[in-house]
């Protein structure tokens, strides 16, 4: 749906950046590429260059989960400063996993979160599952049946937290535990 000349120009830059081209990346590489104007690309970079990420590592992130450029300005400052603020996670963390940024904070993030800090409150989780690769990753059934359903008898809130009826009050623990190491 793009011109041949925009389009030749746009796979020889997915290329430049390390794309495959057999690759399923590829073709969502090219088409974030297409679907964002040079101004746009360039508001991107300096907006994630502004929590401290060079090019080269922003361009790694783009290679990984190329949607990471098309979420808003604001979701990504409001995810950023989640992560690193509230979770306390080293940048390096979100530079390895871009896709965290694309998650909903009210709708996914916020609620699996106090999910885990009331289990763990109650001290029926000792140490936080790995919440990079595991919590954020699972989908709804499988979170819900290992942390919610498994526990509501026990501890009726975790229904009222998944449901994002709870105020995130932040881990019991220090940043290593929560850093998904």
């Amino acid at each position: 749906m793009i011109k041949t000349m925009k389009f030749a120009i746009t796979v020889e830059s997915i290329k430049k950046f390390g794309f495959d081209p057999l690759a399923r990346q590829f073709v969502l590489g090219v088409h974030v590429m297409s679907a964002t104007s040079p101004l746009t690309w360039e508001r991107k970079l300096d907006l994630y260059k502004s929590f401290g990420w060079s090019e080269e590592e922003i361009i790694s992130a783009f290679t990984k989960h190329p949607n990471c450029m098309l979420i808003s300005d604001k979701k990504i400052k409001q995810m950023i400063d989640f992560y690193v603020n509230k979770l306390h996670w080293a940048s390096h963390v979100l530079l390895a996993n871009p896709k965290l940024l694309c998650h909903g904070l009210e709708s996914r993030v916020l609620p699996r979160c106090c999910v885990l800090s009331v289990l763990s409150s109650k001290g029926l989780i000792k140490r936080y599952p790995c919440v990079i690769n595991g919590v954020l990753r699972l989908n709804e059934n499988k979170f819900y049946n290992k942390y919610v359903s498994k526990y509501m008898d026990q501890v009726p809130e975790v229904l009222e937290a998944y449901k994002g009826n709870l105020q995130f009050m932040g881990f019991d623990c220090g940043p290593s535990t929560v850093q998904g190491s």
